[in-house]
């Protein structure tokens, strides 16, 4: 069954659309809560009045420095309703290469893991446009949480079109410094379709994302899919090989993406399991980011696991 959401409902809709026609459907998963596409949604709209009320509007930028929960999905859709652009930052860059970035992007706000904070208050020190406003998730406080709680839900939605930017990517930096990426609405959409064919993602989709949204794999390529089909994220802070094979157990999972290291620690944890696994659920795997050695995948296909490969850049994510 293809994504019921029409090219017409702009980015900021996707999440919406899908309450209204199945609302108790179970959209995200993280280690502190299981939402539906319904809560989702409400959640979304306090997220857009907690957004405004930090001085966001359209073209403004939020950065997000976070490791994977629930909040980075969440204010990426509140933006987007917004007219605002998001930046994922890479959560394992030191405060002088977050400053870079901060200088080079100018955000209004920044979405920053608790833990993170004192990193990104030294990054933004004596920047002569530092953030405005500091918006903490997880630890013990849960700033975000707190916030969406006292907000009231922002029905507002922004008027879109397909070229407007919504997501500004940086690339690696491997040969100088990182460059900006910026991204239409019209590349998200084109790429969850292409995605929808090449993956037939369907509404009964469960996917695991244990590769961090900061990079377009784990968001363009597989969370972001799976939201436009009305499928479910699973998502998970960090990798580990073992519990990738127990979510896939627990949580059905029907696919998850990986790069090639990934798997080759994951065929280890398989093989190394004390009791067969039960992985019926898993429709395929898919890995992206470097060539991967054709006996891995004969590797993972004699335990009858199909292994999916394909490439693409930062610059446009198209999944190829």
């Amino acid at each position: 069954m293809a994504s019921p959401l029409r090219d017409a409902d702009g980015f900021g809709r996707w999440i919406e659309r899908h309450a209204e026609l199945a609302g108790e459907r179970l959209a995200l998963v993280d280690d502190e809560r299981r939402l539906d596409y319904a809560s989702l949604h409400l959640r979304i709209l306090r997220a857009a009045d907690v957004l405004r009320a930090a001085g966001l509007g359209r073209g403004d930028r939020l950065a997000i420095l976070a490791a994977n929960r629930a909040a980075i999905l969440e204010a990426i859709f509140a933006a987007a309703r917004l007219g605002a652009i998001v930046v994922p930052i890479n959560a394992r860059l030191v405060a002088r290469e977050i400053r870079f970035l901060l200088a080079d992007c100018t955000p209004r706000a920044v979405l920053c893991d608790a833990g993170l904070e004192p990193t990104l208050r030294e990054a933004a020190r004596g920047l002569a446009a530092a953030p405005a406003t500091i918006l903490g998730c997880g630890g013990p406080d849960d700033a975000w949480g707190r916030a969406l709680a006292a907000a009231r839900p922002l029905d507002h939605l922004e008027p879109s079109g397909p070229d407007d930017p919504h997501l500004l990517l940086y690339t690696s930096g491997t040969t100088g410094r990182p460059k900006g990426a910026l991204l239409p609405q019209r590349k998200t959409l084109y790429n969850s379709r292409n995605a929808e064919i090449f993956f037939r993602l369907t509404r009964d989709d469960r996917v695991l994302v244990a590769l961090p949204l900061f990079h377009s794999f784990g968001l363009g390529i597989l969370a972001l899919p799976t939201l436009h089909a009305g499928g479910e994220v699973v998502l998970r802070r960090s990798f580990d090989p073992a519990a990738v094979w127990q979510d896939v157990e627990r949580e059905g999972i029907s696919f998850f993406g990986g790069v090639p290291t990934m798997f080759r620690a994951l065929l280890e944890a398989l093989d190394a399991a004390p009791e067969r696994r039960d992985l019926r659920s898993l429709r395929f795997l898919f890995t992206a980011g470097a060539a991967i050695p054709v006996e891995l995948i004969r590797a993972f296909e004699a335990r009858g696991l199909v292994l999916k490969q394909g490439f693409g850049q930062t610059e446009t994510s198209i999944l190829c």
